[in-house]
């Protein structure tokens, strides 16, 4: 099982992963359910994960690109639960299929 999407999805589901990795002041503003957001990849401005991620990686890094240890540390912050509220059509399966592996 993956991001019903790309991984970005899932990035977008816990702003306080933002801030406790960026150590920005102010909580982003995420999509509700990062999972089914979907814009236009040539538009910038569209609700595409990937441009959405960047966009909300930049106002908590002073305009930065995210980097890959970016991607890394937002993840390392991710509150699991959450995540399994906010994408709960793809990562939940994922999380309660890796679970009973183990």
């Amino acid at each position: 099982m993956v991001a019903l999407h790309m991984i970005e999805s899932w990035l977008l589901s816990d702003a306080n992963a933002f801030m406790e990795h960026y150590g920005c002041r102010h909580k982003p503003q995420l999509p509700p359910r990062p999972e089914i957001i979907w814009g236009n990849v040539d538009d910038k401005s569209s609700n595409y994960p990937k441009h959405v991620f960047v966009s909300v990686c930049k106002r908590c890094n002073n305009n930065l690109e995210p980097t890959r240890d970016d991607y890394a540390g937002i993840a390392a912050h991710t509150d699991l639960q959450l995540l399994c509220e906010r994408c709960g059509i793809s990562f939940k399966r994922f999380y309660d299929d890796i679970n009973n592996l183990f």
